[in-house]
């Protein structure tokens, strides 16, 4: 082993997700390349080696059991594992069908994280060259590192294979050591400021009658849009125009789109930051994860002139840059939102690399180009911005469990008809800017909608809508109440309707029934403490979390997230679970159960029986004693 050192706080969140993930695929990255010109794939190998074995970070496993706080690991050497495929004879149509299969199946294997390096090669052989595929996981790299290596990649590949790299590389241990020394005290005064008050923004409004699930749950879907040359041209000129970078024009889009569909004049959602501190040396060269996502907090005001409201959405990010550095799991708890509640399940990503449609020089008339990448952040929706040359490239990544394709595709389009409006309304006003055309159905989803006027009676007659029909409904001062199909029950998004606690139910018949009492299906149930706490397993529970979460737990009624459990302890307390039962408890599951008591039945159905997971309880004890 050569080095041990903390998570940055991107990883942090990252490692989180993907041991809370019910699937393989979050934050596996997948850069695929046109190979021009002859590859051979084996010193191809030897090159990647090289530059491995030059950053520590690509040479990192992470370790999150039986360890106070998750940690990676850097070892000595390691090589890249590199697959080949035969792909000759075959027509391009089906070259491209074989390559999305691989690529679906290549996602679907993940990686195993504990084990070194979290990356593979992959090349693909047809008739007209190859395709070459680099897998990775996000966990050792970001995107702004992809250049970097790939252009050292390249330069030990012409030398040969083993390149002669007369500097050595700067490594990202040196980040890690730079946050120590930050003030976080300050940084999470600021946060707290920007966002008091804040309330989390959601995408249910534009996925109607799709019912919320478990971030993870499903793979990742890909929905691409390429913007004319002529538009791209005239989005270029209105942001320089503007004096604002193009990234600003794109997050005041985005916004404004996400505030028209919600019906709220303000709205959160994620945005990207490259996160690496100015101050410390040689960082632009510097291969591992140093990007963040933070929240953009976002006020619309319609009577606005948009030039004036993109200066302030660019000021905005401005002030946010010096405290970029802090974990969105920090943020959110210096906003003093309760533990396990995303401020937004959007963000929105605009990809800087150095060059437009980069490509990179193998020697011999060999180069690699960038055909796609391919991520996926674990959100419902990822917003894409590829700034190519002639047409700007949308990539839509998301949820195939909360989103259909019909709905991605509309959202795009409905996206492209914002950008062209927004420029076309510069000189204007912010609220003349138009989401879709006059004569356009108003839906995201492209289906019709019935609408349902909602007095305050219990119930309110209406047509009748069938049942793949969404259905909208509208209070007496006209604003959204609900969003539903036939059947389904959903709490209003509506300040008012939070605040009331009212719910709708849309009956099958057409009609709206108010539910002014629900009991919630999620209640935890309630254990009897004094006789709980006479099993071994539950004194040794209780023990685990008073030294995890750092207070006493009195009751078996306890509320993990209560008590001040968040994500991170999570994954610390699946880690002493495993050692101490051997138990296959993951990060949903404790997030899930809530309850010391609710946690510990876990543990005995999973392991068979109560006598079971205290004779483990009782051997555990009875091993840390000695």
């Amino acid at each position: 082993m050569r080095d041990i050192y903390p998570l940055s706080p991107m990883q942090q969140g990252i490692l989180f997700h993907t041991l809370r993930a019910e699937r393989s695929g979050p934050y596996v990255e997948q850069f695929v390349f046109d190979a021009v010109g002859p590859i051979d794939a084996h010193r191809l190998a030897t090159a990647w080696d090289t530059v491995v074995n030059r950053h520590a970070t690509l040479r990192t496993a992470f370790v999150w059991e039986g360890v106070d706080q998750p940690v990676q690991a850097v070892v000595d050497r390691c090589a890249i594992p590199l697959a080949e495929i035969d792909l000759t004879g075959r027509s391009a149509d089906e070259v491209t069908a074989s390559l999305d299969e691989f690529l679906g199946a290549d996602r679907d294997r993940g990686f195993l994280l504990t084990e070194v390096p979290l990356m593979r090669l992959t090349v693909l052989r047809h008739d007209s060259g190859a395709i070459v595929v680099w897998t990775l996981h996000h966990l050792v790299m970001d995107g702004w590192s992809m250049p970097i290596t790939v252009n050292e990649v390249a330069s030990a590949y012409r030398a040969g294979g083993t390149g002669d790299f007369s500097a050595p590389a700067g490594q990202f241990r040196d980040f890690i050591d730079w946050l120590t020394t930050q003030d976080h005290t300050g940084t999470e005064r600021f946060w707290a400021a920007r966002l008091a008050g804040v309330r989390p923004t959601r995408t249910d409004p534009l996925r109607p009658g799709r019912r919320r699930e478990r971030r993870g749950s499903a793979a990742a879907g890909r929905g691409y849009h390429d913007l004319s040359p002529e538009l791209s041209a005239e989005l270029v000129a209105a942001a320089r125009s503007s004096r604002v970078t193009l990234s600003t024009l794109f997050q005041a889009a985005w916004g404004l789109l996400l505030s028209r569909h919600t019906d709220s004049t303000e709205v959160t959602f994620g945005t990207t930051v490259s996160g690496r501190p100015t101050e410390l040396p040689g960082v632009a060269e510097i291969v591992g994860v140093f990007i963040n996502t933070i929240p953009h907090r976002m006020t619309i005001d319609p009577e606005a002139s948009p030039r004036q409201w993109l200066c302030a959405v660019q000021r905005d990010h401005l002030d946010a840059v010096p405290f970029q550095h802090l974990g969105l799991l920090a943020i959110q708890s210096s906003a003093g939102l309760p533990a396990g509640t995303a401020l937004f399940d959007s963000i929105l990503v605009f990809e800087n690399y150095p060059s437009e449609n980069p490509y990179f020089e193998f020697g011999d008339g060999a180069r690699l180009v960038v055909r796609e990448v391919i991520e996926d952040a674990g959100y419902p929706l990822t917003l894409t911005v590829l700034p190519r040359h002639p047409s700007i490239r949308l990539q839509l990544l998301y949820d195939q469990a909360l989103f259909d394709d019909e709905t991605i595709r509309t959202l795009l389009g409905r996206f492209d008809f914002l950008l062209q409006s927004f420029v076309d309304n510069l000189t204007g006003r912010v609220g003349a800017i138009e989401v879709c055309a006059a004569d356009q159905t108003d839906p995201v989803a492209g289906r019709g909608w019935a609408e349902v006027e909602l007095p305050d009676s219990v119930t309110a007659p209406g047509s009748a809508p069938t049942a793949d029909t969404p259905v909208f409904v509208r209070d007496a001062a006209g604003g959204l109440a609900l969003i539903g199909v036939p059947g389904a029950i959903h709490l209003g998004p509506r300040d008012n309707w939070r605040d009331t606690g009212r719910r709708g139910c849309l009956l099958a018949d057409g009609r709206v029934e108010l539910l002014t009492e629900v009991t919630p299906t999620d209640a935890p149930d309630s254990f009897d403490t004094d006789e709980l706490f006479r099993r071994p397993a539950a004194r040794l529970l209780r023990s685990l979390w008073t030294e995890i979460l750092d207070r006493p737990v009195t009751s078996a009624n306890a509320d993990f997230l209560r008590l001040g459990g968040d994500s991170l302890t999570a994954v610390r307390l699946t880690g002493r679970l495993r050692l101490a039962f051997d138990s296959k408890v993951l990060v949903n599951d404790v997030l899930d159960a809530r309850t010391l008591g609710s946690l510990l039945r876990l543990l005995d159905d999973q392991l068979g029986s109560a006598d079971e997971v205290d004779r483990l309880a009782r051997a555990a004890t009875e091993g840390n004693a000695d």
